[in-house]
């Protein structure tokens, strides 16, 4: 029985997301800063990290739907499993950050990332899974997914913030021994709310008292409606587009805009506009009784702001501050609607006893378009010639700049036409 929306407080909420702080705030340096931690400090090549990050996703595409059944079918011991994953996911970070000398760089960086990532996966499936089935409302849906993202929002920005405040200080990776730290004492916090909490509404949770969920992830697969494909492929283009100035912005704002000192500032301007910006996509999802259409509106947003940075010239401080602002905006709505619009399908297809299942596609599609996006942009910019925060000539940064700004501009073009002009879009403009 799922709970009545009436019966959901926003304090219930925050006890239920605050647990998505510490993950999000762990999940950033997993993507952002550890690929140019390993290539700046220790001198690892981008082609072998990118080679590496994409054998792991490629790891992932088989691991993540077996954690999304795994966990439906063990449900009833969902804060047991959370709670080793969070203490793996602990143990994985500082191990990654903390290179050992007696073990190859490359075998280091592949198993403690394989140690971190599905730690990671877990406790984001598992999470988003409760979050997705425990209320019977659509717009109640919604406003849980607010809660959680924004609360991953304030643990992405400590992540993005403390970085360079600690590196004025001390040295790169005894700043990371420092968030290593952190991390734990957020996780334990977070998980003694989190417990509390699910204790409080586990029967609402746990529909059944025993779990009669059959473990054939294939099966699941293969049993995925047109309907869910069809938004599949949708979000992982659109999660691609959005991958590749991720894992560009250090070389972006450092490397040609020459402002590595804002990079925080940035982040900030962009994380911090889209934490703000989800209410009101919520709100105009609402009014226009459409998420769907919604979130085309914001790509459209996406892309109007973000194809500015074709024009951007070194040192363009305000100018890529109005890019942040007005790109976060929209990417607001990446974060509040997808899982939402999971979520409705969940329940219209009453396949609550697979969400978590259901919900690990996502978390499979956000790992795989950023390890693809790794994959392709990295051995490019090798190709030319980059160099990390090193002396770059004008045709090296040129092609950075079209793959950071450029391309992704056109696979969320791409992903636009999809939602438009499939022919199932009369039905899918209409829900």
């Amino acid at each position: 029985m799922q709970t009545n929306p009436k019966d959901i407080t926003t304090a219930s909420m925050i006890q239920y997301g605050f647990l998505a702080l510490p993950i999000a705030f762990a999940g950033f340096p997993i993507y952002i800063h550890a690929p140019d931690y390993y290539a700046s400090e220790f001198g690892a090549s981008l082609s072998s990290l990118a080679a590496i990050l994409l054998f792991l996703r490629l790891i992932d595409a088989v691991q993540d739907p077996l954690i999304g059944a795994l966990s439906d079918h063990y449900k009833n011991q969902r804060a047991t499993i959370i709670l080793v994953a969070a203490l793996c996911l602990a143990l994985g970070f500082y191990l990654l950050f903390t290179p050992s000398k007696n073990i190859h760089l490359q075998i280091w960086f592949f198993a403690t990332v394989l140690l971190v990532t599905t730690a990671y996966s877990i406790l984001v499936i598992n999470l988003t899974a409760i979050g997705g089935i425990w209320s019977s409302t659509k717009h109640q849906r919604t406003k849980i997914v607010m809660t959680r993202e924004a609360l991953a929002l304030i643990g992405l920005l400590l992540a993005v913030c403390l970085p360079p405040i600690l590196n004025t200080k001390i040295a790169p990776q005894l700043s990371f021994q420092w968030m290593s730290l952190l991390l734990l004492t957020l996780l334990l916090a977070a998980l003694s709310v989190f417990l509390k909490w699910y204790k409080k509404n586990k029967t609402s949770i746990e529909q059944t008292k025993s779990s009669s969920t059959k473990l054939n992830p294939l099966r699941q697969l293969k049993s995925l409606s047109q309907e869910t494909r069809y938004f599949l492929s949708i979000y992982g283009l659109s999660m691609l587009a959005s991958s590749i100035p991720a894992i560009l912005i250090i070389f972006f704002v450092r490397d040609f805009l020459n402002l590595p000192k804002f990079i925080g500032l940035f982040l900030i301007l962009y994380f911090l506009t889209a934490a703000f910006a989800m209410s009101f996509w919520a709100k105009l999802s609402q009014t226009l009784d459409n998420k769907k259409q919604t979130w085309m509106i914001a790509m459209a947003l996406a892309i109007l702001s973000f194809i500015w940075v074709l024009f951007l010239k070194p040192g363009d401080l305000y100018a890529y501050s109005a890019i942040c602002i007005i790109s976060g905006f929209a990417f607001g709505a990446e974060l509040a609607l997808p899982p939402s619009i999971l979520a409705d399908q969940i329940a219209e297809q009453k396949k609550q006893e697979e969400s978590a299942f259901l919900f690990s596609q996502l978390t499979l599609l956000t790992k795989l378009t950023a390890a693809l996006s790794t994959a392709i942009i990295f051995p490019l910019l090798e190709f030319t010639g980059f160099q990390p925060s090193k002396e770059n000539d004008a045709n090296t940064l040129f092609v950075l700049v079209i793959c950071y700004g450029g391309i992704p501009c056109l696979i969320k073009l791409g992903a636009i036409a999809l939602l438009y002009f499939h022919p199932q879009s009369e039905r899918i403009k209409e829900r």
